[in-house]
């Protein structure tokens, strides 16, 4: 009798993932936070770090309101498909319309780095094509992940950081007391 079975439960392998959160409309501290909640709810995700919230100039987009941003490292078994449906499905219940990619939002969350993949797609590009120039993403990713693998060049987040030239800038606001408990800032 073989050991095999043909109704065995597939496992995905667990991948590595790294998250970047923004909001720049409304309770914007918030916004940022329950994102990152909802990212830990997901069947299949294990939030590992979250980042302090940082206040950051707007880059890429005409507005004069500025943003909190966060990013997150986690674990999941999701494909990168479900991971960016699950994205938009927490953007979207918080809020953020679809109308302009480039426009002021309440909740923004972005997949900077899904494993070791390269993704070139339409819809989809992974490692996000503009986080290299973007303190308001490195910032936060100094914190909780500065010796992470970037494809396809492996630099780590710190060798990227230092060769950034990004504008605007960005500072502290708060970071968590309890990581289990979001809402909580010191």
């Amino acid at each position: 009798m073989s050991r095999w079975s043909l109704n065995a439960e597939r496992r995905t392998p667990e991948t590595p993932v790294v998250l970047s959160l923004g909001s720049n409309l409304g309770a914007r501290e918030e916004h940022v936070l329950a994102g990152a909640s909802a990212l830990a709810g997901l069947d299949g995700f294990e939030l590992l770090a979250l980042s302090s919230l940082y206040e950051s100039s707007p880059i890429g987009i005409s507005t004069d309101r500025v943003f909190i941003n966060a990013a997150c490292t986690a674990r999941c078994r999701l494909t990168v498909r479900e991971m960016l449906a699950a994205t938009r499905e927490i953007e979207r219940r918080h809020g953020r319309g679809t109308a302009n990619a480039f426009r002021d939002r309440t909740l923004d969350i972005d997949i900077i780095l899904f494993g070791g993949e390269v993704i070139l797609e339409s819809d989809l590009l992974v490692p996000h094509p503009r986080f290299r120039e973007r303190l308001f993403v490195l910032v936060p990713l100094m914190e909780i992940c500065p010796d992470s693998l970037v494809p396809p060049d492996r630099l780590t987040i710190a060798d990227v950081y230092r060769l950034c030239e990004g504008e605007g800038w960005v500072r502290r606001v708060s970071g968590r007391v309890d990581r289990s408990n979001f809402l909580k800032t010191k």
